[in-house]
């Protein structure tokens, strides 16, 4: 490098010992006109770097153009200083390190809390229910009387299967094996009448309005009788099969009101009456002594498991009961014409009595349970699902420790009407409240009485005394030890933390 004094315009004096083309570095430091003061890097052909000093009016170095002091640093004869502002890449650089600055700026905090372990998992208290109970299978026992009818033949419902009659009605229709020939018999004179009908009419009769609105009624019903019949229905098949005949007995008197003066079909008229005549005599109408459910669905224990033989039962005839009942055997076989073979004297149907129905059970020794008569007992009926917040124990045997006992219950008859067999829950204890994992509560035993719930109180612990009003291994059901005036309080949808480790009370927290 060499000095050199260089006089600028505007200048008074001015000097630079300057970096020629090849070497490695110039500085320029001029006084200009209108500037305060300033360096700027400056990049030249040839050299390393530049860096520029000016002043301007007012200054210290100069108050006015021609000030006192300039001198010029380059990298090549006579270039300008370098600016800040007039670089591109510069530019750049400053805006990724500005955005660079503002994310370690959010996020090193975070990072710092997150290393230092205050960060929480949390969740919000909600209602639950805790429900301590053991399942087993029980004998259901109703108020059912038998109905038998006093011939042999074949029973046709009259109502159906649940159906609730009042005190006297029918229930039923008996038609013995002479009166079933019978009734094939009018079945052929009906086919006749209307053979001879239709070869009488001719086609324009044949295919009046009337006939047809009676042929699409027979179509209808016919069409409702295929789900009856898939769904085993005898009543709703008995019905159907009903209305047809009474149909094509319509259709049959519409034929012969066409043309009475038919010797033949009058002749076949009068054959169905007397018929018909025959058939009442030798038929029997069943009737119900008293109002109730019908059920045309037998076992062979309505005997044995009626209320009044119950104290009878040993516990080992009990259990053999039970087993049975599990597969029951009905003796309701159906007939080809949608009745019920019946016998004389042998039952066929019963009327459940009363609104009510009872259910038996052993109780296992784990229960550890003592009851009386009169007591209340929860019970839930699975399958179709029931529950009984007050099933009365009617019936109770064994000391401190119960071993069978019967039960009343006053609802849902109808849902099992047929069955024997069911599988209930019987609820030791039940509990409402707030509900929250047991490794969520902090010093926690089981067995205990209290312990602590760990809520999040504006990003802050708050340890707060809780009752255990009931708990399994996996959750429990707790309350508030709260003060009088509200402080410690426990409530609904506040939020606690899971992880109770370490925590200690006014512990900055963050979710």
């Amino acid at each position: 490098m060499r000095p050199g004094p260089s006089a600028r315009p505007g200048s008074t004096v001015g000097f630079g010992p300057a970096a020629r083309s090849g070497t490695a570095a110039g500085f320029s430091s001029v006084a200009r006109t209108g500037s305060v003061a300033g360096f700027a890097p400056v990049h030249r052909p040839g050299g390393g770097a530049g860096f520029g000093l000016a002043t301007a009016p007012g200054s210290a170095l100069g108050s006015a153009p021609g000030s006192a002091l300039g001198s010029s640093f380059s990298s090549s004869p006579g270039a300008a200083a370098g600016r800040f502002g007039g670089n591109p890449r510069f530019r750049r650089n400053s805006k990724i390190a500005i955005a660079a600055s503002l994310f370690l700026l959010v996020y090193i905090p975070s990072t710092f809390n997150w290393l230092s372990n205050n960060n929480v998992s949390t969740d919000i208290l909600r209602n639950g229910e805790l429900i301590q109970s053991v399942n087993l299978d029980a004998v259901v026992v109703r108020d059912e009387f038998l109905i038998s009818p006093q011939s042999d033949g074949i029973s046709i419902p009259s109502a159906g299967e649940g159906e609730r009659v009042a005190g006297n009605a029918k229930v039923a229709t008996v038609y013995s094996r002479a009166s079933v020939e019978l009734m094939d018999e009018l079945k052929k004179i009906d086919k006749a009448i209307l053979e001879s009908q239709y070869a009488r009419l001719d086609a324009g009769a044949v295919l009046s309005q009337d006939m047809q609105a009676i042929e699409k009624d027979i179509d209808d019903v016919v069409r409702k009788m295929i789900p009856s019949l898939n769904r085993n229905s005898l009543y709703l098949a008995a019905l159907q099969t009903k209305e047809i005949n009474g149909l094509v007995a319509k259709k049959a008197e519409a034929y012969s009101a066409l043309d009475t003066d038919d010797p033949y079909v009058n002749q076949l008229k009068g054959e169905k009456r007397a018929i018909e005549e025959q058939v009442l005599k030798v038929s029997e109408d069943v009737h119900s002594p008293y109002p109730g459910h019908v059920s045309y669905t037998l076992d062979s224990l309505e005997a044995e498991l009626a209320y009044d033989n119950i104290p009878n039962i040993a516990p080992e005839r009990f259990e053999a009961i039970l087993a049975a009942a599990r597969k029951p055997e009905f003796r309701a076989p159906e007939h080809a014409d949608g009745g019920i073979a019946v016998a004389a004297g042998a039952p066929f149907a019963k009327v459940v009595r009363n609104n009510y129905f009872y259910i038996c059970a052993s109780l296992p020794e784990e229960m550890n349970i003592a009851l009386n008569p009169g007591d209340k007992v929860r019970i839930r009926i699975n399958g179709p699902s029931r529950e009984f917040e007050s099933a009365e124990a009617v019936y109770c045997r064994g000391g401190e420790h119960t071993e069978f006992a019967v039960f009343k219950l006053k609802k849902y008859l109808f849902d099992f009407i047929n069955a024997r067999v069911v599988n209930i829950d019987v609820i030791e204890k039940y509990q409402e409240g707030l509900k929250i994992p047991v490794k969520c509560l902090k010093d926690y035993e089981p067995g205990a009485d209290f312990a602590s719930v760990v809520l999040l109180k504006a990003n802050n612990a708050s340890i707060r005394k809780v009752r255990i009003l009931a708990a399994n291994d996996v959750y429990a059901i707790i309350e508030g030890e709260g003060a009088d005036d509200g402080s410690g309080r426990v409530s609904l949808y506040d939020t606690y933390v899971r992880d109770t480790a370490n925590i200690e009370e006014g512990m900055v927290l963050i979710k």
